[in-house]
Formats: structure tokens, sequence, C-alpha cells
């Protein structure tokens, strides 16, 4: 079950949307994923695979990231407005792509 969050710039929660019974972790994963993407303004797959140690390194540092491909910055015009994350699916890479989903959705209901 897939759980969904957003957050703004500075990573602060904006939205969260989760599954009938998708369970708390998955919830803050996707919301850890979010903080993420939004902290480094990179998708969180590109993240950790730059920085392969960066979850035992940075992890004691700052509690919130998730270093797990699932989340993605949000941008307009080049100017970071946000990021999503999403957990629960069967591996990172779907999640990555439920939220590239999601941010084309957004992007065609603007328009």
């Amino acid at each position: 079950v897939v759980s969904a969050a957003v957050v703004d710039p500075a990573g602060a929660l904006r939205a969260l949307v989760a599954g009938d019974g998708a369970s708390s972790l998955k919830t803050e994963a996707s919301r850890r994923k979010a903080y993420t993407a939004a902290i480094f303004a990179q998708p969180t797959a590109a993240v950790a695979a730059a920085m392969p140690d960066a979850a035992q390194v940075l992890g004691p540092m700052d509690r919130n990231l998730l270093i797990a491909a699932g989340g993605l910055p949000i941008r307009i015009s080049g100017d970071l407005i946000g990021a999503i994350g999403v957990a629960g699916g069967p591996g990172g890479d779907k999640d990555e792509a439920c939220a590239q989903a999601g941010i084309a959705r957004a992007a065609a209901d603007f328009r």
C-alpha cells in the first residue's frame, strides 16, 4: 500500500496521502524521502548513487533524511518549490515512477 508526501523547499510537510492500510512506517518513509529530495534539491536515487555511504554518515546527523529512491524535487521554471516522496511500492524505482506521475499530473492541472 502506497503513501505520498509533499514538502515545501525547507522540508516542512504540506500534504500526506496514504492508501487504506498503509503502515506508519510507509507514511514516515514517504515524508522522509520528500524531505531528503527537498534538502538536496535532487532525486533521492541520485543522492544514493552519488553518496553510497550517506545513510550511515548523514543519518545520525539528521534523522529526517532517507537516502532511498522515491523522492523527487518539484520545480517550476527551474525554481525549487518543494518535493514529493512515495513509499510502499515494490521497489524504489516504482516509488520514483509514481512520484514522477504525480508531478506530471499536477503540472498538467496547472497549465
